[in-house]
């Protein structure tokens, strides 16, 4: 009886080693393909950076640039004005 119960445990004991070792396999494997997952998050993420950094930064090129476009217009409209001033004056 006491051996039978001995060789129930052994069993026992060597199917939940199996299952350990399964279940540490699976473990390892799971951690492998988290691992290349946040690799692959990764690339993508600056591959998501580099495709939207130019039209960023065109876009505030093209806002820097319209800002000195309207700049230019009101000092040519201001000089326009002094012009006509000045020709008034000469005229008078």
């Amino acid at each position: 009886m006491v051996v039978e119960r001995l060789e129930a445990s052994q069993q026992a004991l060597a199917e939940l080693r199996r299952i350990n070792q399964q279940l540490t396999d699976q473990t390892q494997r799971l951690q492998t393909e988290i691992a290349n997952s946040e690799v692959q998050r990764s690339g993508l993420e600056s591959q998501l950076r580099l495709a939207s950094w130019p039209p960023e930064s065109a876009g505030s090129k093209d806002e820097e640039l319209m800002q000195q476009l309207h700049a230019s217009q009101r000092e040519r409209m201001e000089l326009r004005g002094k012009v006509e001033s000045l020709s008034d004056k000469v005229d008078t």
